[in-house]
């Protein structure tokens, strides 16, 4: 007779969450400070999911994945408070340097020259912020506006503002700053959901997206999903790709290639919610939720860190940051660590720019960067001793960046099956979530949320 092999794997658990990023993390976090027992199944062999910290250098760490927190995520700073991560400030001190209308300009001498346009912008971002108070996060669909809002772009509704082209342009490379799509691609009840779950425009869509990215973390982001894991302990198993959920009765079977088994009464499924539809359900899931993962993708966003001697744009009263119609990068921040080191900037390619100058050959777009950071900073900056590149998408278990961005009358048609529960089977990731959906404050918003989900139905179940 043939031999049957080894026996699988069986891992028993109160809860299963799939994936170990942030949101599941923090989801298996609360399941077990509630005394319930957990398992966290990771199909990569490290944790962090979109967070990505290399340390190029000793005590230099290159953010290729999320790297900010801003001053109103609550979550994150005590979370990295209680953690022991220490914080600091982005550097923002200085011009920022403009490339729009064929030429570069540096702080206010752009600001002078294009006054108006930079008004009209201000005047899109507050009738955005009226529009978004109508909204709610929870459920966007519910708008008075949604069915008009839904069934037109951002694009569209940006075209008919009546901007000149300048300011037509500074409003899309912000926008795209926060969504990493085209706005021709998504609702404007979409881009509203954002601004709404994050606040305001002022917080979401300032040129410095200020609210959102004034502090980073001593060390790198990725201690923080590497102590909760800690934290965790053997409940954490990488290296085990979830590809079957079964649901029979009070039962739920996770099933992993390579043969692992995890069973538990409830599981939280914590990724992205198009990498989610790629897990084979049974019984399979209601029709709406299938359909939303199909009109989810997430969004294109491509990091490419230039290291030099020292910061050198700061003695020309620089503070790193451009924001440029040329590209290939569209905006840049200083990266600086926080106590010396190297100059380093960060140049983002988002949204069309990472999808078609994030797949040039490297040397090609090297330099373009180079030529580009030259234009703004002078020749020195077109010599970096290094350029160090990263891409959510060519990460084979995420596929994406930070957002997820549904077409238009996606949010109307099946937004509603975003969070819902289906059965034991809840849904986590900070896409999710109803507060900074999209950041490291969403991912912790979501698993709290999800996680007193699955406590509450253990709770019924007895």
């Amino acid at each position: 007779m043939p031999n049957p092999g080894p026996s699988p794997v069986v891992l028993e658990s109160d809860v299963v969450v799939v994936g170990a990023g942030l949101s599941g993390l923090t989801a298996a976090r609360e399941v077990r400070r509630a005394g319930r027992e957990v398992v966290v199944l990771e199909a990569d062999d490290r944790v962090g999911g979109r967070i990505l910290t290399e340390e190029w250098a000793p005590g230099v760490h290159l953010e290729l994945g999320a790297q900010w927190i801003g001053d109103t995520h609550h979550r994150m700073s005590a979370l990295a408070a209680e953690l022991g991560i220490v914080v600091h400030d982005q550097f923002e001190e200085g011009d920022t340097s403009y490339e729009l209308g064929g030429r570069v300009l540096r702080g206010d001498a752009f600001h002078r020259a294009h006054g108006e346009d930079v008004a009209a912008v201000e005047r899109v971002l507050r009738e955005l912020d009226a529009m978004a108070a109508t909204v709610d996060a929870a459920a966007p669909w519910a708008a008075p506006q949604a069915d008009i809002w839904d069934r037109i772009t951002v694009g569209q509704w940006y075209d008919a503002q009546g901007l000149s082209p300048l300011a037509r342009e500074l409003l899309e490379i912000c926008t795209v700053g926060i969504l990493a799509v085209p706005t021709v691609e998504v609702s404007l009840l979409g881009l509203l959901f954002n601004v709404v779950t994050c606040g305001v425009t002022a917080d979401l869509l300032s040129e410095s997206e200020g609210g959102a990215q004034t502090k980073r973390f001593v060390g790198g982001t990725a201690q923080i999903p590497q102590r909760l894991a800690a934290e965790l302990g053997h409940r954490v198993v990488l290296d085990s790709p979830v590809q079957e959920i079964t649901v029979a009765g009070e039962a739920v079977t996770v099933r992993c290639r390579g043969g692992l088994i995890a069973r538990g009464r409830q599981v939280i499924v914590a990724l992205a919610p198009t990498l989610a539809g790629r897990i084979l359900y049974d019984p399979p899931l209601p029709a709406v939720r299938d359909q939303l993962t199909q009109r989810m993708p997430q969004a294109s966003a491509h990091k490419s860190f230039l290291v030099y001697d020292e910061p050198f744009w700061r003695d020309q009263g620089l503070n790193g940051q451009l924001i440029s119609e040329a590209g290939p990068a569209r905006m840049t921040n200083d990266s600086c660590m926080a106590d010396g080191g190297p100059g380093i900037i960060l140049a983002f390619l988002e949204g069309e720019s990472a999808r078609v100058e994030g797949r040039w050959p490297a040397e090609r777009r090297h330099d373009a960067l180079r030529a580009e950071m030259a234009r703004h900073f002078g020749p020195r900056a077109g010599r970096p001793e290094a350029i160090v590149e990263g891409s959510w998408a060519d990460k084979p278990w995420i596929r994406g960046c930070y957002n997820a961005n549904p077409g238009p009358c996606g949010w109307l048609h099946f937004g509603s099956a975003l969070a819902t529960p289906v059965g034991p089977i809840k849904w986590a990731g900070t896409e999710t979530a109803v507060a900074w959906s999209g950041y490291m404050e969403g991912a912790i918003d979501a698993g709290v949320r999800a996680a007193g989900e699955a406590l509450e139905s253990l709770d019924g179940l007895g």
